[in-house]
Order: structure tokens, then sequence, then C-alpha cells
């Protein structure tokens, strides 16, 4: 389809333009990142190529060192709203597919289990930060408004459906929904269909 039945020329320039803003202010090797985006930190991500996102991307590494701790891979894309938090490491596989609305953090404020938990009388952005990794494998598809939290690990080729809350690992291959994220179907590699889980 050419370029000029689908976009209006004036909707090409402002593409150019958010391609322009990209390159030069984030990194060379991505795609394009509408505006207006929030990225803090940037010195400790590592974009692969061709990295697309919509609007009002916001991705926070809290850290003050150079050291890489979210990898974002390859033809990875992005819609609009997403805010990745990093205080250890996200790893993002290749060809992922990320919906609107989506939160991934690998930490909380504050801890509620174990010794030295924190209190409700406390500020929760006084609490200390608990954190543990996430790694979301290549070929998944993450539905809209779907929130992963700290210490998952999301298998290759998964779809998680809208709305979820995914707060255990998801193996890969298969369709995972709901809140807490369960697993409904997996993928039968000899019949190549999506099978119910029982």
């Amino acid at each position: 389809m050419s370029i000029l039945k689908k976009y209006t020329l004036f909707q090409i320039i402002i593409i150019s333009f958010h391609i322009l803003i990209s390159k030069i202010f984030i990194n060379k090797s991505i795609r394009i990142v509408k505006l207006p985006f929030n990225i803090i930190n940037k010195q400790s991500i590592l974009f692969g190529n061709n990295f697309t996102s919509g609007k009002n991307l916001r991705i926070e590494c809290l850290t003050d060192s150079d050291v890489k701790k979210l990898f974002i891979g390859n033809d990875v894309k992005i819609n609009d709203y997403v805010h990745i938090a990093c205080a250890e490491k996200i790893i993002i596989g290749n060809n992922v597919l990320i919906g609107s609305n989506v939160l991934i953090t690998d930490h909380l404020h504050g801890l509620y289990q174990g010794d030295n938990q924190d209190s409700p009388y406390s500020s929760p952005d006084t609490r200390q930060l608990s954190s543990k990794p996430v790694l979301i494998g290549e070929n998944c598809w993450i539905g809209d408004m779907v929130s992963i939290m700290p210490n998952v690990n999301i298998g290759s080729g998964v779809i998680i459906g809208a709305n979820s809350v995914v707060t255990k690992d998801i193996p890969k291959n298969t369709i995972a929904v709901g809140n807490p994220c369960k697993v409904i179907k997996q993928y039968n590699d000899i019949n190549k269909k999506w099978e119910k889980i029982t």
C-alpha cells in the first residue's frame, strides 16, 4: 500500500518529525517513538533495532550509573501510554508486541512479608524498594491494560489477554488471561493448534 494512500501529507510530515526527534534524542537504531515521551536515564537502556512506540511512552530506569538494566530486543512494537519501570533488570525479547496502557515493572515500594516489613503509617514513596527481574521472551503479544509485576518470566510465543495482571511465570507457547493471570491454552506443535488447558 502506498504511504500516500494510508496517510495524508500532513500526517507524513508529523511522522517524519517524530522519526527525526527519536533518532536524535533517543537512539539512532530505533524506528520511531511518537511525541510526547518521557525517558529517564536512557544510558541504562539498550534499544534493539527498529523499536517502535506510540505516544506517551514512559520509561524510568532507577539508577545513576551507565550500567544497562533495560534490554529491548529487535523489532519491538509498543502502543500508546506504556510505562516501563526498571530498578534491577527487565529484558524484552525480539518481535514483542505490546498494547496500550501496559505497565511492566521489576520493583515495588515496600516490603510486606518476612523481616523488616514496611509500615502502613509511612509514606509509600519513602518505603524501601524491593526488586526482582522481569523477562519477556520473543514473539510475545501483551494485550491492552496488562500489568506485569516483578519476578516474572514470560516464555517465548506467549499471548497475555487484555486487563491481565501477571504475578507468576507463564510457560512458552501459551495463552494466559485474568487477575491473577492463568494459562488457558497451549500450542500443540504436532497438530499446529491452540488447545484448552483442562
